[in-house]
């Protein structure tokens, strides 16, 4: 039988819905860090057709950190409406090998900040503790 997988080759967009889901990457100057829905796109400024894909989260990306050396890739999540809770993991990511460190969980609602002590050896999140209400 054969295989009819597609592969996602380009994508454009972005939202700006949560703050700090657009960053640069501190050494490598020309590539940006930016999320659209619950992916991850790596993508040098200089070529947008040359981007790379993480995926991991299952619903949309709320926050975005790398670390001071650049090794490393932090993302948080929206709470998952896909469990019994809300749960908002965070993922720590191999920013060289673009693969998954460890998914922290115990966050709920929503991931709202990120940030990695000077000598990356500490990530600290914040998240809400209710559901935004309208």
């Amino acid at each position: 039988m054969e295989n009819n997988t597609i592969e996602l080759d380009h994508i454009i967009g972005y939202n700006g819905k949560y703050l700090n889901t657009v960053i640069y990457h501190p050494y490598l100057k020309d590539t940006i860090i930016y999320n659209i829905g619950a992916l991850i796109i790596l993508e040098p400024i200089t070529d947008k057709h040359n981007q790379v894909f993480l995926r991991g989260h299952d619903m949309e990306i709320s926050a975005l950190e790398v670390s001071h050396s650049g090794k490393m890739l932090a993302s948080g999540q929206k709470g998952s409406a896909f469990l019994k809770t809300p749960e908002a993991p965070v993922i720590l990511w191999n920013f060289e090998k673009r693969t998954p460190i460890f998914v922290f969980k115990g966050l709920q609602v929503c991931v709202k900040y990120l940030k990695f002590s000077e000598d990356d050896r500490f990530l600290a999140a914040y998240g809400t503790l209710t559901h935004d209400q309208i």
